[in-house]
């Protein structure tokens, strides 16, 4: 054990001079690198899609629509009672929004940087 931590030691002092070393190639490595498959970025749509397809299944499969559908009666029956009609829709209006531009930056259809 002691022999294999002298031997990496001596290896890092023999490469530490060849690491501060920089090579002008001209933009070479960045152009391959970008040409390079990105399989984790695929595996992970790979990933989201079967997700996706899954949770519409169960949602199907359980009777998420007519709970969905039991669910928004009840609120639009008992709605006009609870006087903050203005306040829900402003929330909702929000919300949607804020979900539309999460999906247009995942698909990197909007690029705007914030912070």
């Amino acid at each position: 054990m002691m022999e294999n931590n002298q031997d990496e030691r001596l290896l890092e002092q023999f490469f530490q001079a060849a690491r501060q070393v920089e090579l002008d190639d001209d933009g070479f490595t960045e152009r391959v690198m970008r040409r390079l498959p990105d399989r984790s970025l695929r595996l992970s749509r790979l990933w989201t899609a079967a997700c996706i397809v899954a949770g519409l299944l169960l949602f199907t499969l359980l009777g998420g629509w007519q709970s969905l559908l039991a669910w928004g009666l009840s609120a639009m029956a008992t709605l006009p009672t609870t006087g903050h009609v203005a306040q829900l829709w402003i929330c909702f209006g929000l919300a949607t929004i804020l979900i539309i531009e999460e999906i247009l930056r995942r698909e990197h259809i909007l690029d705007i940087k914030i912070l």
